[in-house]
């Protein structure tokens, strides 16, 4: 059985750098615009693969790189997201045979979706697709299209009936008002950061994205029995 918290502990394991856990662990050298952060873990027969959230400056040059890139069969995607992610799919799929499931938080939630709808295009759609904090990767409908045969699940950190502000800012960039989508409803979870914890003082009005208080409210919802 696999269910969200095994994959958000796994994220976590990526995030701290666990090699150990994982069948293959790839992390770019630092500063490399190219490269993009990735592991894997096959569990029950499926494959989990894992996109690690932004971890240096080419990462953040890419999150703040919001044009338009239309990509055939996809739609117009978020320019900064996209980059390299045909490469990269192109050797996951071929490292990892058999079936799949995509993971990811922030960057990494963005690349998990982009991941998703190149699978498809290629005919080997995943089982799932989960992330965290997801930012808007796509422009206009196509995307959604393209994806919506995969079930999936896309975590919201958001106080109830809270204002606009009392919600992990990073998944409403970039803006819907401008166009930008996500390719499904937001699950909402809710983990407050208190102004006394350290991640609060580095992260300010965004710190309701940082991944340790996803990693404290996903549930154990299964997502293959």
């Amino acid at each position: 059985m696999l269910t969200d918290l095994d994959v958000a502990k796994l994220v976590a394991a990526q995030y701290a750098g666990s090699l150990d856990i994982f069948d293959v662990f790839v992390d770019p050298v630092h500063n490399d615009f190219a490269g993009v952060a990735w592991a894997a873990k096959q569990i029950d027969g499926v494959w989990v693969i894992c996109f690690e959230g932004s971890h240096d400056p080419p990462d953040w040059a890419h999150d703040f790189d919001p044009r338009r890139i239309t990509v055939p069969g996809l739609g117009d995607l978020h320019a900064g997201f996209y980059v390299n992610m045909e490469h990269t799919l192109g050797v996951i799929l071929d490292a990892c045979p058999g079936d799949i499931l995509f993971a990811g938080h922030s960057l990494g939630a963005a690349h998990a979706g982009i991941a998703t709808a190149l699978a498809v295009r290629a005919g080997r759609p995943p089982r799932f697709y989960l992330r965290w904090g997801e930012p808007a990767p796509a422009w206009g409908p196509q995307f959604g299209t393209v994806v919506a045969g995969v079930p999936g699940r896309s975590y919201r950190n958001r106080k109830p009936h809270g204002w606009a502000t009392d919600e992990d800012l990073v998944t409403a960039v970039p803006l819907a008002l401008a166009g930008w989508r996500h390719p499904q409803p937001f699950g909402d979870l809710w983990s407050p950061a208190y102004p006394s914890e350290p991640w609060y003082e580095r992260w300010g009005i965004v710190a309701l994205h940082h991944w340790a208080l996803y990693l404290s409210a996903t549930p154990a919802t299964v997502i293959l029995p």
